[in-house]
């Protein structure tokens, strides 16, 4: 017969200790990056410790990994891993088991900036130069970093005039609106990505290159064959399982709320700060007969170097402000970017087209609704 427990008098504690496994759990990459993966240093200790272990090894079986540290009065009554780290090569976790945060621990990176600047030792307006050298410059805010010119704010009725939809000779189109009272531009098709964000590249090519290759992968992925996969993938050896169970459990996953796959479209490719310098970012719809699922596909020097889960397509728009006349200034703030365009009119003062400028060439869109 299974033992009875007190639920009002656990509750606080589970709590606190299901809270701890989401923290620790949902942000890990689900393999070790350190090589000594046994441990000696486990630490089990009092009545606390003894029972959040037993709970944990329970649940273990169920599919629960992760590695635990609990503290209580500054002293050290858990640590501990649980389940695997690598599975398909049998790596327990362990306590000394290094896992990918994410973004987690940002939050207490900003409260140490915040404490350090009531202390009078740094100012938040500070550039992070000012403390540490050879800064890359993509992280080199402050100093020459590029601010957005002033700007005159007009009315909406008058910004009305310059909504529309503005079509690229090289295919794609810019559609500007009006979103928050500023003109927005938002890019569809690679080339208004292009045209929108970094006209000055000099081989604009690669990304439709990139555009393609994503989608012959995951034409060929839906069918079952990965080979096309495993030609592009860096660390095939050690990735591709990885991939095929990812994919392949997303699309299970989902398939009653998207139906089968019929299509793969892509969205276009964008720089990326995931994996350093050179790092581009392909968005990815799977698009099934009643909704859709969307993956990233993270290139450098055209080889896979990460596939990640999206939960929908990220719109690419730039607000944009007046200058004078028909000229406006956008500023993306993501690449810390100026963005000028101006739009051109008939003799009846209609609009006509837009030109985004640019030292190496301007470039023209022609309005078309």
């Amino acid at each position: 017969m299974p033992k009875r427990v007190n639920v009002k008098s656990r509750i606080v504690f589970f709590s606190f200790l299901l809270a701890l496994i989401f923290l620790i759990t949902s942000f890990s990459s689900g393999e070790s990056l350190s090589p000594n993966y046994l441990s000696k240093n486990e630490i089990v200790e009092e009545e606390l410790g003894k029972k959040i272990d037993k709970y944990l090894r329970q649940i273990t079986p169920f599919g629960f990994s992760g590695a635990l540290l609990v503290a209580k009065n500054g002293k050290i009554i858990l640590n501990k891993g649980y389940g695997m780290a690598i599975r398909s090569e049998n790596i327990p976790n362990s306590s000394e088991t290094v896992f990918s945060t994410g973004s987690i621990t940002k939050q207490f990176t900003a409260a140490g900036i915040m404490k350090l600047e009531m202390q009078r030792k740094l100012s938040a307006n500070d550039p992070i130069t000012k403390f540490f050298e050879k800064v890359p410059e993509d992280k080199a805010f402050g100093g020459d970093v590029v601010i957005p010119p002033s700007v005159v704010v007009l009315s909406i009725e008058k910004l009305r005039k310059f909504e529309g939809t503005y079509g690229l000779s090289s295919g794609g189109h810019l559609e500007a609106d009006i979103e928050n009272g500023r003109l927005a531009i938002k890019a569809n098709g690679q080339d208004a990505i292009n045209a929108l964000l970094f006209p000055e590249k000099a081989s604009p090519g690669l990304y439709k290159d990139l555009n393609r290759l994503s989608v012959s992968v995951f034409e060929a992925a839906i069918k079952g064959d990965y080979k096309p996969f495993e030609n592009v993938l860096l660390n095939k050896e050690r990735r591709l399982e990885r991939v095929r169970e990812l994919i392949e459990m997303r699309i299970r996953r989902y398939k009653e709320r998207t139906g089968e796959i019929q299509e793969v479209k892509v969205f276009g490719t964008l720089p990326s700060d995931y994996g350093g310098k050179d790092t581009v970012m392909t968005q990815v719809q799977l698009k099934g007969e009643k909704g859709s699922i969307y993956f990233n596909l993270y290139w450098r020097n055209k080889m896979n170097i990460g596939v990640g889960r999206l939960i929908g397509v990220q719109e690419i728009s730039v607000p944009f402000m007046l200058l004078s006349g028909n000229e406006f200034a956008g500023y993306h703030l993501g690449m810390a970017k100026n963005i000028r365009l101006g739009f051109s009119v008939d003799n009846s003062g209609a609009i006509t087209g837009l030109t985004v400028n640019n030292p190496s060439g301007d470039l023209t869109a022609k309005k078309i609704k």
